[in-house]
């Protein structure tokens, strides 16, 4: 048994050792053809330049791709994406940039994404992930309709993560459709601003939503529709052109939730936006929507600052340390009578 084991190890060791790298231009001429010929474990290093279109990808249904990214291969920029940046020309002939069918253990990053000063309706997503577990980090994407589009469920309880990314200048900066997983899709420390429409717009999904700066996009900071039991802790959501968060729930229950842990100092700022702080409408069911424990931006929340079933009480101040203002409308720092009720829904 023994010679049997350590032939095992020495078989297995070589199978470790083949992960490579492919340096873009430098050993390898394209950025496309070097991801698809990389193998799981692979990384592809694209030097410092400005990289157009090398190819166009047709699926034969819709989709118009530049870079199609494979199982275990990173995609990531040398020195950062200030100085590595992958451009569509005008006018656009892609659907996506970037993108990932059925694809596990992929990353995306370092680099600015964009297209080279398109309007609509010549604008590609940013980066697509269709039923993918895929890491996109420390991007610039901007002047795309998509900045980051994620549909579906990936191929196994997984989760996909998007963090670290400065998205602005988009028509949508971050898309959610039919995201359901076992874990959370992770949506985390991202600065989203200046998009036409949403920051962030989520059709029946269930990401969390953490440490976003979410500001100055032309409508709603946060749009939720349909089944979503999202959980958003932390965030700046501020000096959007409509509401801070809309929620149009067509499910009893199951609505986004802002700091449901009741942590003051996961608080969300949530101010000076055009229309509501929190709106929310159920077609169906009675839920409350539970956003305790959040900073509304002023000494005393009006409740004409919400629309709908809201928990918005208590609130803490802009320094997340005071539970709330000593003043008429301040109710006493207790457990919502609905609380209980609607806990198990998210934990």
């Amino acid at each position: 048994m023994r010679p049997l084991l350590i032939m095992g190890v020495l078989v297995l060791v070589p199978h470790l050792a083949v992960a490579d790298t492919w340096r873009v231009p430098s050993e390898h001429p394209t950025i496309c053809g070097s991801v698809d010929s990389a193998a799981y474990g692979d990384t592809v290093l694209v030097a410092p330049g400005i990289y157009t279109r090398e190819r166009v990808l047709d699926d034969g249904y819709y989709s118009r791709v530049w870079i199609v990214m494979k199982d275990g291969v990173t995609l990531m920029s040398e020195c950062g994406p200030e100085v590595t940046e992958l451009v569509e020309p005008c006018p656009s002939i892609l659907t996506d940039i970037v993108a990932c069918d059925s694809v596990s253990d992929a990353v995306v990053q370092g680099f600015t994404i964009r297209t080279d000063n398109c309007s609509f309706p010549f604008l590609p997503a940013g980066i697509s992930m269709e039923a993918c577990k895929m890491t996109v980090e420390n991007n610039i994407i901007h002047h795309v309709y998509y900045g980051v589009a994620v549909t579906k469920e990936p191929p196994r309880p997984d989760r996909p993560i998007i963090v670290g990314n400065d998205i602005h200048s988009c028509w949508y900066g971050i898309h959610l459709q039919d995201v359901w997983t076992r874990d959370s899709p992770r949506i985390v420390d991202n600065h989203i601003s200046y998009c036409w429409e949403f920051g962030i717009l989520s059709f029946d999904s269930d990401p969390y939503i953490g440490g976003n700066t979410i500001e100055l996009n032309g409508s709603d900071g946060l749009h939720f529709e349909g089944y979503s039991s999202s959980l958003l802790e932390g965030n700046r959501i501020v000096h959007n052109g409509g509401n801070g968060v809309t929620a149009i729930m067509d499910y009893e229950y199951h609505h986004p939730c802002l700091n449901c842990t009741w942590r003051k100092e996961m608080a969300n700022d949530v101010f000076g936006n055009g229309g509501y702080a929190v709106y929310l409408v159920e077609p169906v069911g009675l839920g409350v929507f539970e956003a305790t424990y959040n900073s509304w931006g002023t000494l005393c929340p009006d409740p004409a600052m919400f629309y709908g079933n809201i928990d918005w009480l208590p609130w803490v101040d802009s320094t997340h340390t005071t539970r709330c203002y000593d003043c008429e409308s301040c109710q006493p720092a207790t457990e919502p009578t609905t609380w209980g009720a609607i806990k198990s829904i998210y934990r």
